[in-house]
């Protein structure tokens, strides 16, 4: 973890091995990098011991752990009276010292500004006040661990209170040392002194609040940008895709669950009723903000659902298509299937996170699940439900091919595509559907063969063909007609797409299991000493179809 403290006292929750390397440095001193002093210190060791004293060297480190055990539990309480020491002088700062003058209603808004800024969030202060996304200059990632920072700062006051064994109050802050503090248990001077980090805390916390505000807000042209990495010569990039919002709302509420548990178990100490009034206002707050962003969670997901399966009845520039498509490439996988598999994806992705969220919006009625089990989670729900519409979706653009032949091979691409993205079943409900997908897969490629390649082959058993002359093509037998057909539709299909190598494959193998054999029969059985085609000439053909 890289120090971002400042000379001036800047303050740091590290753990006590980075701590041990610079302890002899004030905390946030420039000197306090804690990787770059260990890795110095390391190397000076090796410097100084030779290859011929290690072995001694490591069984003295061996005989002297419990020494090191007990240096280091020293640190560690060191480092924390470093650290109270620097929550006293920043409460103390804020109301302005000495404890007679301390304000409980203002405070001096620089501190609050510093010590945001030694968080890693001092941007915070310009969300607050209205400032646009692009005037910001950090990410949310820092606001998740300033958060943690000040959750942990509580629980530090509270487990030294603890330790102090004390029975009504927290240690002084404005106005006498953790030594001191802990040697007056119960005294009722320190009671406005907890009053005062409490509130420190309070107004701490509304700051930071600001930024779940405009997380959550409502503006996708704006919010979605929330987890900033901007632009060349401050030019802002493109607005993000909904998942990013996404993403951000969920790590987002993440911390602030997590920061609520916390502050809940931290006010285990028997607080004045003033205290009591601000721990509930601190935890009602945070409750309300997480809240908040659950609701904008939900609403992202619906946001997201809605567009991706609108866009199956779009084309590629987002205009309604109401027109037959053209041939070449319109077989390919619609962006609407990409679009709602990948959703699916983060929904699974993201499921012990999102699950609870669509429970509870099932339970106010946000959500009613159309496909409902017994024992089975909304979320479970709504995943097979987006996977079905889509399909129905798919089936119903399908029916704007003219050409059967395409149509199959539409809903062929489309739910291979759909099972191969989809095949890692996390629920037992899914193999049901994966089941059912796998049918329908294998009826879309028995449909493409009977529609496309069936009537190839049937020309050569066609007992009833005679010669005829159709403008320039002439059939003087069923082998003519079968060459000619299959030529046709080779030339065609060898332009249309089958994007999914392995399905390529299994295609290509079909055809060639339907038309071989039986081609390979006729010249047999027919004596055709030099066809136009050799049954090995039509193998090396059927390979190339499907490259468009």
């Amino acid at each position: 973890m890289e120090a971002s403290g400042s000379s001036d006292g800047g303050f740091e929750f590290w753990s006590y091995r980075e701590q041990n390397a610079s302890s002899s440095s004030p905390i946030g001193s420039p000197s306090s990098g804690s990787g770059t002093v260990v890795s110095a210190a390391y190397t000076s060791l090796s410097s100084r011991l030779s290859s011929g004293s290690m072995e001694a060297a490591t069984m003295h480190l061996d005989l002297d752990s419990d020494g090191e055990e007990e240096e280091e539990a020293e640190m560690v309480t060191e480092t924390k009276e470093v650290r109270i020491k620097h929550i006293k002088s920043l409460v103390q700062e804020f109301f302005g010292a000495p404890s007679t003058s301390c304000s409980i209603n203002s405070g001096d808004i620089g501190v609050l500004e510093r010590w945001l800024d030694q968080l890693g969030v001092g941007w915070i202060i310009h969300v607050a006040g209205g400032a646009s996304v692009w005037e910001l200059q950090d990410t949310c990632s820092s606001w998740t661990r300033a958060l943690a920072q000040i959750t942990e700062a509580i629980r530090l006051v509270a487990s030294l209170c603890l330790d102090h064994h004390c029975s009504v109050s927290l240690p002084s802050i404005c106005e006498k040392e953790p030594a001191e503090a802990a040697s007056e248990n119960g005294d009722e001077a320190s009671v406005p002194d907890q009053f005062l980090f409490a509130r420190f805390i309070e107004i701490t916390m509304l700051k930071m609040f600001a930024f779940v505000d405009f997380v959550v807000a409502p503006d996708t042209t704006t919010t979605i940008e929330v987890i900033m990495v901007f632009g060349v010569d401050g030019v802002p990039p493109p607005p993000p895709l909904p998942y990013e919002k996404l993403s951000t709302l969920l790590v987002v509420r993440g911390a602030l669950s997590k920061a609520l548990t916390q502050i809940r178990l931290s006010f285990h100490w028997p607080p004045s009723a003033e205290i009591q009034r601000i721990q509930r206002e601190i935890v009602s707050l945070l409750s309300g903000k997480e809240g908040k962003v659950r609701e904008a969670i939900w609403n992202t997901m619906e946001h997201i659902r809605t567009s991706v399966l609108e866009s199956i009845m779009e084309d590629g520039g987002g205009h309604h298509l109401s027109t037959s498509l053209t041939t070449q490439g319109s077989s390919d996988v619609h962006k609407a299937t990409r679009r709602v598999t990948r959703y699916i994806r983060f929904l699974k992705l993201h499921y012990s996170s999102l699950a609870p969220i669509v429970s509870e919006a099932a339970s106010l009625g946000w959500y009613v699940p159309r496909v409902s089990r017994q024992a089975e989670p909304p979320l479970i729900s709504m995943i097979i439900e987006t996977a079905s519409c889509l399909e129905e979706k798919l089936i119903n653009k399908s029916e704007q091919f003219s050409d059967e032949e395409l149509k199959s091979l539409f809903l062929l691409n489309n739910s291979y595509f759909m099972l191969t993205e989809l095949k890692y079943p996390f629920f037992p409900s899914a193999k049901v559907h994966m089941a059912a997908l796998t049918c329908k897969l294998e009826a879309h490629m028995q449909r493409y063969i009977d529609v496309s390649w069936a009537p190839v082959l049937s020309c050569l058993f066609d007992s009833t063909c005679t010669p005829v002359c159709l403008g320039r093509n002439y059939y003087s037998s069923p082998l003519s007609k079968f060459e000619y057909e299959f030529q046709k539709i080779y030339t065609t299909q060898k332009q249309w797409k089958v994007p999914h190598p392995v399905l390529r494959m299994k295609l290509r193998k079909a055809i060639t299991d339907k038309i071989i054999p039986d081609y390979a029969t006729y010249i047999e059985d027919n004596k055709v000493i030099t066809p136009d085609f050799s049954p090995l000439k039509l193998q090396v053909m059927l390979q190339e179809l499907f490259e468009g």
